[in-house]
């Protein structure tokens, strides 16, 4: 008992001589890490500030759709599939026949300038299965030499003419680091129909909760009436619930990646009001996606004007509105309007294309 007594005796007076050998005005460190801490984090602590969530969106609820046109391009049909790809904010991707591409390259050129992905469609449309390897490499290679020398940024995707492949063909595609695509819904626009036809085609074959990669074409006889088909296959699956979506690096459907942008409305040392800060998307995803949020003090100061936020903002799939509340401290000081930065970064599934905006408080002083 007395050892015992003895030994608790000597490790306070330890603590007692390790806390006096700090230097005064030296920060403390974390006995678990040795990290320093800030005294300035630790003298303005930012605050776990709540978020509010508009409603999730209808949209996307069904799954993805990506549209796909083969055979291009072509001078008269082309373009104005481009035209209404444009207007429906619906993104594409164009598996374009080499020789074809010779043929028109100011269509090809449009169709790139107009932000969507180029593919290979091989340079004369054989079918490769008849091929031999080093045949089947020329085919795609001469294409991509063709994409080159008339300037065109092509995705790493290729489709094989008829769907026509197997191992051997997908060995040959990859050896050239190309990847394969395929389809899910056939449109069946080859075989001749209506744009109504066609699109009821692509409708039935849609499948909940899944990604749909449709076939279409802009390159043969029945062109035209496919790309009447589009505006209807598009207002249909919306209706639905479904997303257009693009193709990815290796061929999969890849989820719509949403614009954030910030809006700030100022708060009042009146009352306190709060500053408001809105995160809106610019479309609904699949998936959840966040955000890094983080007010600096600018004239207004943290800690003494405002408490300071920090934190991840998490959109629920679906939801496309965040609303953030930054607490205003009321002070006796007479001053006028300052301003506070509000700083995006780390973000995930968004693209940021401002990462700053200011935030105002207006005093209530006289």
């Amino acid at each position: 008992m007395h050892r015992a007594r003895i030994g608790a005796l000597t490790a306070a007076l330890a603590l007692l001589l390790a806390a006096l050998a700090v230097p005064r005005g030296a920060a403390p460190t974390s006995p678990a890490s040795g990290v320093v801490a800030s005294p300035v984090a630790a003298a303005v602590p930012s605050a776990l500030v709540p978020v509010e969530f508009g409603a999730p969106s209808a949209a996307c609820r069904s799954g993805l759709v990506a549209l796909t046109f083969d055979d291009g391009p072509s001078a008269s049909v082309t373009l104005g599939l481009v035209r209404t790809l444009k207007r429906l904010d619906v993104p594409a991707t164009f598996f374009m026949v080499g020789s074809r591409v010779r043929s028109a390259p100011a269509t090809a050129r449009a169709v790139q300038r107009a932000g969507f992905s180029v593919a290979n469609h091989t340079w004369s449309h054989q079918q490769l299965t008849a091929l031999g390897d080093r045949a089947v490499r020329r085919e795609l290679a001469r294409t991509r030499r063709e994409f080159t020398a008339q300037k065109l940024v092509a995705t790493s995707l290729m489709r094989p003419p008829y769907g026509a492949t197997n191992r051997r063909i997908r060995r040959d595609v990859r050896a050239l680091g190309l990847y394969p695509v395929l389809w899910s819904i056939d449109s069946l626009d080859w075989t001749g129909g209506s744009p109504r036809r066609i699109a009821h085609r692509v409708i039935a074959g849609l499948r909940r909760h899944g990604t749909n990669v449709v076939l279409q074409h802009d390159g043969i006889t029945n062109s035209p009436s496919s790309a009447k088909a589009v505006p209807l296959i598009v207002a249909r699956a919306r209706q639905l619930g479904y997303c257009f979506a693009a193709l990815g690096p290796k061929g999969g459907v890849a989820p719509p990646r949403p614009v954030v942008r910030a809006t700030a409305l100022p708060g009042t040392e009146d009352g306190p009001a709060p500053v408001r800060i809105r995160l809106q998307l610019d479309r609904p995803t699949t998936r959840s996606v966040r955000v890094r949020l983080q007010t600096v003090s600018g004239s207004a100061r943290a800690g003494t004007d405002f408490t300071p936020a920090n934190r991840t903002v998490i959109f629920p799939r679906g939801v496309r509105t965040a609303w953030i509340t930054v607490p205003v401290v009321d002070d006796d000081l007479v001053e006028g309007a300052e301003d506070l930065r509000v700083v995006l970064d780390r973000p995930y599934g968004v693209t940021l294309t401002r990462r700053e905006v200011l935030a105002t408080i207006f005093s209530d002083d006289g």
